[in-house]
């Protein structure tokens, strides 16, 4: 399983992307993601949704628990922790790939 803190390699920071075979859609209670090349469909609930449109603007984890905390009125290392486990689940089922990008959005 590869890392899902962000990695710096020289001044680049490592970031989370979504897999070129993933597509999404958002409704009002969540979305759903669809894996074309594994032929899978997942459900996500309203956070889940907002993470995941979060990594799609290119947001490393940090940012994306704050903006969680923020918006859900928690605990900011609840959030870290949350978002970080929701992470490590798209990684396990190889829905995100890393991206390098220069610094902290």
């Amino acid at each position: 399983m590869r890392p899902m803190e962000p990695e710096r390699l020289g001044k680049e920071l490592l970031i989370h992307r979504l897999a070129d075979r993933i597509r999404t859609t958002s409704g009002p209670d969540g979305g759903t993601v669809l894996d074309i090349a594994g032929n899978r469909i997942f459900r996500l609930n309203e956070m889940g949704d907002l993470i995941l449109h979060c990594v799609q603007q290119g947001w490393g984890e940090t940012r994306i628990a704050t903006h969680v905390s923020h918006q859900y009125s928690v605990n900011q290392d609840l959030a870290k922790r949350d978002v970080h486990e929701f992470l490590n689940v798209l990684n396990e089922y190889r829905l995100l790939d890393m991206a390098k990008r220069s610094g902290e959005r």
